[in-house]
């Protein structure tokens, strides 16, 4: 029998499928080359008489350049002489000819004509002792190389054939990888590819956005050989990918990029569609963490080249500029010019309408009130995180201004809502669900650019000492002789979620959880953590209490704060400049680096990337895309340099209690949502209406900006009179009519006298202004009082980590034996797409009657339960998936037995409800078997009631009487749970 060798399985098939790709197989031995060269030089002469006529007869000095610069790496260093040489394939070498004494342009590889290149595949190559599987040349030049291990091995995999290129022949053969645009590993089951010096835990997947996520094994394979390694797409990669990012400003370690399958589908598919059509537009969908930002770069630089465009400008919009011009910089080594920060609005408008060339990055704030500035179609518009800026007026002024540009925007979280549609802005209707390429978070995990995310719930609870508060409050108003109005505001000014953030023993209780969890769970793995909380005065105070928890640990590490630090004096010593909060996030991203920890509100939601980043602790209420762009700073991979220790997950610590909302964050938007309808013309004829009879009432005044001028306006609605009240009425309702039409071209002819009357209305003294001085001496002692009587601050450590269950994740779980078998019907799917399947099925079995409608009745309400409890509660996720396959299990029970006339033997489903609601509910500690009190809390229902029970009062108190002494019996609470829902569920099924 033969066996299955990896040059007889892998190996030869690769051959095989390279062939069919294009390329021509010539077995290494056949090569005419030594196995001291690097290049086939027959081929290479060839090709450049071929593709340099005017330097016919003096090929000799181009050969010796390029024998010279492949030599040099190991004095040079192999990554500075690849992005050398790689320049040099691009058409941008020279040659100094002795007999002109000129230095001499020269081609090596023809990028316009493919085809007409000299394209070999070759295996078993020899160089210099080491022998390297699968060659691809291009014109004699190896640009690929790749090694291959045997399928039938336990123990060897892709990563032993990356190793052998990363640890050995990149060490010991560099000149052999000088021209090297990637290599690959593979086994048969896995394919990986990187470019040279890369580690293994950073060689990528290839795929196709056109395929099911899930695709694995041979066929992924296949997918990315033919994929990856056609001819088309190697010099593709060649001529406008491969790039070297200079860490550290230039001044540390070299890194060359190479895009991931999506961003290179992405970036073509906007190239065809900005070089085919005026005014194109087109919405990238890619998840957070997937590298939106350096997709903008690389169709900043195609397109910036490309001779079809006619020398174009491109506008960068982003939160951060900062971040689009450190994205943008890595591709200096392409020759793309340096973005010009737009510093001001003025600078933008001015350089836009002076037609300026290259890239410029700004912000959206910066188009504010800009008109047009340029009517030029070779304008390429990127926006990154369209979803945020693309709302209201800001967007609407930023694509008045560029009105025939190409626009294309890039997001992670696409909102589609009644208000607002990203999908709907920058898509294109013809794109299938408006997006012109989509990547989302199934495709990311299963692909292994992300990590799954994990909630652990942590919900802070404290209880209210309510009387005396009551008392406590009602004295402080006596003494200050405060009117049961202004009791009142005070009342709704400390009853709010800031008095509760803000109490100091809550404060402190969340930090030495946040310490201790810290220690006992990312630490040990050498990860760090961001701290999210609501509002910038809480960052300070987290801070300081994290460092009095870190003393009393006994712990040496540092916090820092990241805010904007606007508003209050306090804030000032926070101030940062971009360089400074730049150094102090390479700090965090440094792993020898003490600062561990960053407090931050509302920065580095978006644009920030840092895969050592293991949790965030979350003690903000926030919602939907908000929530999901901040929760997924933790899905980064991430491989301790030192342990090899690999992030499986990233964590998310909630003290709000979220709940549901982490499911609906990552949960996908509709690009179809019908947004709100407006009837523009209605709502315009009323806004005319209002604004002419605001009009009326300030004629002959002259707006000319003057202090005169403003009290004029006043004086015609004067101090406790009809005319200021109506004024104000008036106002709100041209305010309201205003906003909810906005952004409409034709507001503009209103604009300046809308905008008056909001002047005059704010300089309108506030009634409340007495109240707000008055609350300045008083609110801090007012929040005190509150605080004082929150008692008994705690954290709700309930020991549960919820993962967020998608299709792929729950493959994992089956498949790693933390969950039973996903039944057959539902492979592929996810938790949400289950529970709706067995929604719509039981209904449809309800709905039909039978012998059986008791037990779909019993199914029904299970599940039920459980889409209430919703993956992301606080609930045990495994346990929930397991009781989400039972129910799908049972509910084929009883389908074969409607099919058979039988009755489905099922345990009784009243017995069986109950005991799931005392089972959820059971106090901790408590000895008693479950199912016990259930059987007892049925017996004991089953006798006590009779027909119309429900509707006659004393019946109800007497069942009810019956259950309290049970109860009592078993030392259950009376009042709360499991009573609450017990008792619901007895009413509506005894």
């Amino acid at each position: 029998m033969t066996g299955y060798t990896e040059k007889s399985t892998v190996q030869a098939a690769l051959i095989d499928l390279l062939m069919d790709a294009g390329w021509t197989h010539v077995e290494g031995k056949d090569l005419p080359r030594t196995t001291q060269q690097v290049f086939i030089e027959s081929d290479l002469r060839d090709a450049i008489t071929r593709l340099n006529p005017e330097l016919a007869g003096r090929t000799d000095a181009v050969l010796a350049k390029v024998r010279q610069l492949a030599l040099s790496a190991e004095s040079e260093g192999l990554m500075v002489v690849n992005e050398e040489f790689t320049h040099l394939l691009r058409g941008g070498g020279t040659v100094l000819m002795p007999d002109t004494n000129h230095d001499e342009p020269f081609q090596l590889l023809d990028f316009v004509n493919p085809e007409k290149n000299t394209l070999l595949v070759s295996d078993e190559v020899t160089y210099r002792g080491a022998r390297f599987d699968v060659v691809l040349w291009i014109n004699g030049i190896p640009v690929v190389v790749g090694e291959t291990k045997t399928p039938v091995s336990v123990v060897k995999s892709w990563k032993d054939g990356a190793k052998d290129i990363y640890t050995s022949y990149e060490e010991h053969q560099p000149e052999f990888f000088v021209p090297n645009v990637l290599s690959f590993a593979t086994e048969g089951k896995d394919f990986r590819y990187a470019g040279v010096r890369t580690p293994l835990d950073h060689w990528q997947r290839w795929g196709s956005s056109s395929v099911p996520a899930m695709v694995e094994g041979w066929e992924r394979v296949v997918m990315s050989v033919t994929g990856l390694l056609a001819p088309r797409v190697v010099l593709n990669l060649i001529e406008h990918y491969a790039m070297y990012d200079r860490q550290d400003g230039g001044s540390g370690q070299t890194i060359k990029l190479l895009p991931r399958y999506f961003q290179y589908e992405s970036v073509e598919k906007i190239v065809a569609r900005a070089t085919s059509a005026a005014g194109s537009r087109g919405l990238i969908y890619h998840t957070q963490g997937s590298g939106k930002t350096l997709t903008m770069s690389w169709v900043a630089t195609r397109l910036y080249f490309d001779p079809r465009m006619r020398n174009p400008t491109i506008v960068a919009v982003a939160d951060r500029t900062q971040l689009v011009t450190q994205t943008f910089a890595q591709f200096a080594s392409a020759g793309v010019p340096e973005p010009v920060k737009a510093q001001s609005t003025a600078a933008l408008q001015q350089a836009l309408r002076d037609g300026a060339r290259g890239i410029i990055a700004a912000t959206v704030h910066k188009f504010a009130g800009a008109g047009v500035l340029t009517e030029r179609e070779n304008v390429i518009l990127l926006v990154d995180e369209a979803h945020r800026t693309q709302e209201g007026a800001l967007g609407s002024d930023m694509r008045a201004a560029l009105p025939n540009a190409h626009r294309f925007g890039f997001t992670g979280t696409p909102i589609a809502d009644l208000d607002r549609n990203t999908y709907q802005l920058f898509g294109d209707e013809r794109d299938p669900g408006w997006a012109l390429d989509t990547y989302d978070s199934d495709r990311s995990i299963a692909d292994g650019t992300t990590v799954p995310m994990r909630v652990i719930p942590r919900p802070v609870r404290f209880d209210v000492a309510k009387e005396e508060l009551d008392v406590a409050f009602d004295a402080l108003a006596e003494e200050e002789e405060l009117s049961d109005q202004q009791k009142d505001a005070f009342a709704r000014r400390v009853a709010n979620a800031r008095a509760i953030f803000h109490n100091p023993e809550r404060i402190q209780q969340v930090a030495a959880d946040i310490v201790a969890h810290f220690y006992a769970s990312i630490d040990p793995h050498g990860m760090k953590a961001q701290v999210v909380v609501a509002d910038q005065e809480l960052c300070i105070l987290y801070e300081q209490a994290l460092r009095v928890e870190l003393a009393k640990a006994g712990r040496a590490a540092q916090v820092a704060v990241v805010i904007s630090a606007t508003g209050k004096t306090e804030f000032e010593s926070y101030k940062l400049s971009e360089g400074e909060e730049e150094a102090l996030l390479d700090r965090f991203r440094d792993i020898e680096d003490d600062l561990k920890f960053l407090v931050v509100t509302a920065k580095l939601g978006t644009g920030f990337n840092a895969p050592i980043e293991g949790v965030l602790y979350l003690d903000k209420p926030m919602k939907l895309h908000t929530l999901f762009q901040t929760i997924t700073r933790t899905n980064r991979p991430w491989r301790h340099p030192g342990t090899g220790f690999t992030k499986r997950y990233g964590t998310i610590v909630d003290y709000v209690g979220l709940g549901g909302a982490f499911a609906r964050a990552i949960a996908p938007t509709d690009p179809e949502h019908a947004q709100r309808q407006i009837e523009a013309d209605t709502l315009l004829q009323s806004l005319d209406a209002a604004l002419k009879e605001m009009r009326r009432r300030f004629v002959g005044i002259t707006r000319d900006g003057s202090m005169d001028s403003l009290q004029q306006a006043l004086e015609r609605v004067p101090q406790d009179s009809e005319d200021r009240a109506e004024y104000r009425a008036e106002y709100l309702y041209a305010q309201g009519l205003w906003e909810t039409i906005a952004p409409d071209e034709q507001l503009s002819d209103w604009e300046s006298d809308y905008r008056w009357y909001a002047q005059v209305y704010a300089a309108i003294p506030s009634e409340g202004d007495e109240d707000d001085i008055l609350w300045e001496r008083l609110g801090p002692k007012t929040r005190e009082l509150v605080h004082a009587h929150m008692l008994n601050v705690r954290v709700d450590d309930r020991n549960i980590a919820v993962v967020i269950a998608d299709a792929e994740t729950i493959k994992k779980m089956t498949d790693s034996g933390q969950l039973p078998a996903v039944p057959t019907e539902y492979e592929g799917k996810s938790a949400q797409e289950i529970v709706d399947s067995l929604t719509a099925r039981i209904r449809k079995k309800l709905e039909g009657g039978g012998a059986n409608v008791g037990a779909y009745s019993s199914i029904a309400e299970r599940l039920d339960q459980l889409r209430q409890r919703v993956i992301s509660d606080a609930d045990d996720s495994v346990a929930w998936l397991v009781k989400l396959f039972n129910v799908a299990t049972d509910l084929k029970t009883v389908e074969d037995s409607d099919e058979e006339g039988v009755l489905a033997d099922l345990p009784d489903p009243n017995v069986g409800m109950l005991t799931r609601i005392f089972d959820e509910h059971k106090p901790a500690g408590m000895t008693v078997m479950v199912s016990q009190i259930a059987k007892e809390v049925d017996q004991l229902v089953s006798h006590a009631v009779h027909p119309q029970w429900t509707t006659k009062e004393s019946s109800m108190k007497a069942v009810k009487r019956e259950l309290n002494a049970l109860f009592k019996k078993y030392a259950l609470p009376r009042t709360g749970e499991p009573m609450e829902s017990a008792w619901k569920y007895i009413l509506k099924h005894y």
